[in-house]
């Protein structure tokens, strides 16, 4: 039930803007993951999704960058906001050279992303292209979440 009721927080709202729509997630998030400390494996993921949705619609060019460590048990990544969520890897929209990431509320310069949210500098690496992005149906988040 509670995997449900966050998911139901995430959906897109037509009238927001991909800025809006962020910084309603930063909010959902502080509840989500300061206070519970709930993490939901391909959460990231799924933002990073629906941010790209929003940025395609404002007609930009977004694609989907990862984080990852080879070993999460002994060296996971640990977001400076949320000392308590563990991640092995972490999904975000890219666009116009600015990571965006509704853990950080706005759009942060791709060059400082890493250091503003964890702490440390670490590579972004290719996951998802603007056209694979395009292709996806977000419908298929919404589906069976229960």
């Amino acid at each position: 039930m509670a995997l449900r009721n966050l998911i139901l927080k995430f959906r897109m709202n037509e009238k927001e803007n991909a800025k809006q729509f962020m910084s309603r997630m930063y909010e959902a998030l502080a509840d989500e993951y300061k206070f519970q400390g709930i993490c939901y494996r391909d959460l990231c993921f799924t933002l990073a999704i629906l941010v790209g949705k929003k940025l395609l619609l404002e007609d930009k060019l977004p694609h989907i960058e990862q984080i990852v460590v080879s070993d999460a048990r002994t060296r996971p990544l640990i977001p400076v906001r949320y000392n308590n969520v563990r991640w092995s890897t972490h999904y975000v929209c890219i666009c116009n050279q600015s990571a965006w990431d509704p853990t950080l509320g706005k759009p942060e310069p791709v060059s400082s992303y890493a250091q503003k949210l964890l702490g440390e500098y670490l590579p972004l690496l290719p996951f998802w292209t603007t056209e694979q992005l395009k292709e996806f149906n977000p419908i298929k988040i919404f589906v069976n979440f229960d």
